[in-house]
């Protein structure tokens, strides 16, 4: 009789049971078994630093957007302080200033935490998943495991 654990719920060469029909390769001793489970896991972590990486490179790129808008802001705010005549234009100014610098930190920190948050929603959803599709194999495996063992 064949056990497979399958963690993963990719499809295609490579990923699923091996014991795709009753034609097909069996795996009939414990070192294959071990071995999809191996491979499983594997796919699962190459599937973690996938979306690791994508959070980051967003997050990176989120940055260097972030300072291209503050070298902006810094230039057009030096030309507009260089052509101040009197005090009260100045006062005026800084106000305008003060309140679009808030208005800055707060969508940066914004924007920070909604790639924080989307990174959490994905990261808890794969970790449902493979603990999902795990939990499952390894109760089928110890089913079938059990019902062996008796025979």
């Amino acid at each position: 009789m064949s056990v497979t654990v399958v963690c993963s719920r990719e499809s295609g060469p490579g990923y699923g049971p091996v014991n795709h029909s009753e034609k097909g390769p069996i795996m009939n001793n414990t070192a294959d078994q071990f071995a999809a489970i191996n491979k499983a896991f594997y796919d699962n972590a190459a599937k973690f630093a996938s979306l690791s990486l994508n959070k980051a490179e967003r997050l990176a790129r989120f940055n260097l957007n972030s300072a291209r808008v503050v070298l902006e802001q810094g230039a057009y705010t030096a030309n507009v302080i260089a052509g101040i005549k009197d005090v009260q234009e100045f006062t005026s100014l800084h106000a305008k200033l003060s309140e679009t610098a808030v208005q800055n930190a707060q969508g940066y920190s914004r924007g920070v935490q909604q790639i924080a948050s989307e990174a959490q929603t994905d990261f808890s959803a794969l970790a449902e998943e493979v603990w999902t599709s795990c939990s499952k194999g390894l109760a089928t495996w110890m089913g079938k495991a059990t019902k062996n063992s008796r025979q």
